[in-house]
């Protein structure tokens, strides 16, 4: 509601239309099996970390994060400092480069 609420501030009519909903899915007990046992994991956004830590109840070794905000919730969870990973400029590519930076940093 950020935006929208700026926007209004500024004496902006906002007509809002919500177009998708984030919910998260049920995990199968061997999903949640599997899950627990993960390395790395990686989240774009907070409700994903939050997704996650229902179903399964913790976070992966590592979590690498599209960028701050996922970051400061799987902190809240828990996380060390130093197995939180993001870009510091947020976007796919340095996402996926942040993995592969944590692969070669910490699994090879």
């Amino acid at each position: 509601n950020v935006v929208q609420n700026g926007l209004i501030q500024r004496g902006i009519q906002v007509d809002r239309y919500n177009v998708y909903d984030t919910s998260a899915r049920e995990f199968s007990d061997e999903e949640v099996k599997t899950a627990r046992d993960i390395d790395i994991g990686t989240f774009a956004s907070p409700s994903a970390v939050n997704a996650w830590w229902t179903s399964v109840g913790k976070l992966p070794r590592y979590c690498v994060c599209i960028g701050k905000t996922s970051a400061v919730k799987c902190r809240e969870y828990g996380v060390d400092d130093d197995r939180v990973v993001f870009p510091v400029n947020p976007g796919v590519d340095s996402w996926a480069q942040s993995v592969v930076n944590v692969i070669q940093q910490q699994f090879q």
